[in-house]
């Protein structure tokens, strides 16, 4: 780079970017999307999926370890652009070949260094994924706008004929390893799997052969009759870029291999086609999830495993024919959720659960919508990460049909038993319970949007709250109720019991010393000493928070969370509350009104909260 050119990066939306120009000159446009991946810029730009993409690095420096042979996940590029903080201008690994701004300027990708990419990723990631441009000749904003507001968007795209094979082929390669690990000795070929192209990554086609398959690949248009013929004992469907509704010849072939009795497996955009080909619908994401560092929760397990994604759109669960299992593993990744699902026996795979047996009349197929990752990133796509014993990781209680994972059975302490109320109950029994006391909470409590802190105390409390309040079920009785019709008189039984005797609160943090706190109850009165062995980082005293108070082995303990009231708002809440006890509303209406409070701040968050409490306690008491 020893001569940089002048670059101008534009949003649709208006927003420009100015640095300097790195790889190939020119321009080109294509939808901007983050990727958070800290190293694998080369499999990522080689990765067909980003076809039609510019892709912003989060990380602040890319190109360090220079570009080599033998990562190329597919031969030629298809990534519209590449957008960094810094170009690393040295090349330091003993693998590395060229260098990126070389690697670039060969394969003809535009990129632009030099810009404020934190500032670029939350317009993306508040406003959602745009179109945009990269120029290092038009550098005038209005003019490379226009250019981009005449580019395709990208829902009702079909991407795939761009980065599909033009004819079959077999791969017999397996995954790299370094001359000093010659790794585990390669299986034989006994399995055959026929492998749809609609994009393909080579790291899938290695870890199919390190799985003891041969594969064939066939191209995205083949017709379904003629790849039955081949008489393989399951087949693939790949990833690929683009809107998975656009590919309407890929249903129509998964449909047909799905009714031939054969395992299917699908993964990203291949997940998606086998969920239109079973009846459900697809959507797009706002922002999409793109790195190697996205958590999922595998539902019949609890433990999370950290994945790598690379989609923009999802398949919609709720779409799902009837005798479709509900999703396997929930992503845990902000607001836009993706997942895994099965629908009875599936092929072996390193992307999929291991094999159940069927529990339905559908044909056998599963998908997932994460890939396997770079080789520079995670070895593997989907190892289990979760600290042994502690199966109690993030879910999305809003959506997620069994809330949290099995506990250790051995845990006897008081969040063990809450853990193991919710795993007790199965999907079937719960989900439409759920769904019911979701619309109750959010129609009390209102609905986080954006901000992800908020959004994991809000739910969490919506966990507690429909395991021991919830009373419209079958039988009016929460759920922890129901529990002690299973559970054994002992621990278990008088854990529960201190559960269901416990009650949501609006304190004040009076004083705080090592193991213990003191509360002040502003809703029913009264002082406590809350035995609490967790670190309360950042909380004072006088602070406000709503908490639940658990009695239990003789003291008084808080339950899993806590949602703090911004510092400076304590006036106003104390004088909401003794307005509203004067009004003879209950501790809940008064909990639920200070939560909409709360909200609001998520709204105005620019805002002094102060203000935002005092806009709102007058616009919902005249409500």
């Amino acid at each position: 780079m020893a001569v940089r050119l002048p670059a101008l990066l534009v949003l649709e939306n208006g927003r420009a970017f100015r640095g300097w120009g790195f790889g190939a000159e020119g321009e080109s446009t294509g939808e901007v999307v983050f990727n958070t991946a800290i190293t694998g810029y080369q499999e990522i730009l080689s990765d067909p999926s980003y076809a039609g993409q510019i892709v912003v690095m989060t990380a602040p420096e890319i190109g360090n370890t220079g570009v080599n042979r033998e990562d190329l996940e597919a031969e030629e590029v298809a990534a519209a652009g590449l957008a960094v903080r810094e170009a690393s201008p040295r090349v330091s690994n003993w693998r590395a070949e060229r260098s990126l701004d070389r690697f670039m300027a060969e394969r003809g990708v535009v990129g632009i260094e030099g810009i404020d990419t934190r500032a670029l990723t939350r317009v993306l990631r508040d406003e959602g994924a745009m179109r945009g441009a990269i120029s290092t000749t038009t550098l005038d904003p209005e003019a490379l706008r226009a250019a981009v507001l005449a580019s395709p968007e990208m829902s009702g795209l079909d991407l795939v004929p761009r980065v599909s094979c033009s004819a079959p082929y077999r791969w017999d390669e397996p995954s790299w390893h370094p001359p000093d690990d010659a790794g585990r000795p390669l299986p034989p070929a006994e399995l055959h799997v026929v492998a749809y192209d609609f994009g393909i990554k080579r790291s899938i086609l290695r870890q199919l052969r390190d799985a003891g398959c041969r594969v064939t690949v066939v191209p995205a248009a083949a017709p379904a009759g003629e790849v039955l013929d081949l008489g393989a004992d399951g087949f693939f469907l790949s990833n690929g870029p683009g809107d998975p509704a656009a590919v309407t010849y890929g249903v129509a072939a998964a449909r047909a291999l799905v009714e031939s009795g054969k395992p299917v497996f699908g993964i990203c955009l291949g997940h998606q086609i086998l969920g239109l080909a079973l009846g459900a619908r697809t959507f797009k994401l706002p922002f999409g999830h793109h790195g190697g560092n996205h958590p999922v929760l595998d539902v019949a397990t609890g433990k999370v495993e950290i994945t790598s994604q690379n989609h923009g759109f999802a398949v919609a669960p709720d779409g799902l024919p009837a005798g479709a299992r509900r999703p396997t593993s929930i992503s845990t990744t902000g607001p836009s959720r993706a997942s895994a699902w099965s629908t009875g026996r599936c092929s072996a795979s390193s992307t999929t659960r291991r094999p159940a047996r069927a529990r339905t009349t559908l044909p056998t197929c599963s998908a997932v919508s994460w890939p396997p990752c770079a080789r520079r990133g995670r070895r593997h796509d989907a190892v289990g990460r979760g600290r042994p014993g502690h199966p109690r990781e993030r879910v999305d209680p809003m959506t997620d049909d069994r809330m949290w994972g099995e506990a250790t059975p051995s845990d006897p302490n008081l969040y063990g038993a809450m853990d193991r109320l919710m795993a007790s109950f199965t999907a079937e029994e719960l989900v439409p319970e759920v769904s019911r006391a979701r619309e109750q909470y959010e129609t009390r409590r209102g609905r986080v949007r954006e901000d992800e802190e908020l959004w994991e105390r809000w739910s969490q409390i919506f966990v507690e709250w429909f395991a021991l309040e919830w009373t419209g079920g079958e039988d009016a009785r929460p759920p922890a109720a129901r529990m002690l019709d299973r559970a054994p008189e002992g621990r278990e039984a008088s854990t529960l019991r201190a559960w269901l005797r416990s009650q949501r609160a609006l304190v004040e943090i009076v004083a705080m010393r090592p193991g213990t706190v003191r509360v002040r109850d502003l809703l029913r009165g009264g002082l406590f000493e809350v035995a609490e062995k967790r670190s309360l980082h950042g909380v004072d005293v006088g602070d406000i928070a709503e908490v639940r108070l658990v009695g239990f082995d003789g003291r008084v303990r808080f339950g899993r969370t806590f949602l703090f009231h911004p510092t400076g708002t304590r006036a106003v809440i104390e004088e909401q509350v003794a307005q509203r006890l004067a009004q003879g509303l209950s501790p809940e209406d008064i909990l639920d009104h200070c939560a909409q409070l709360r909200l609001r701040t998520e709204r105005y968050r620019h805002v002094d909260p102060v203000r935002v409490y005092r806009a709102a306690t007058e616009e919902l008491t005249d409500a």
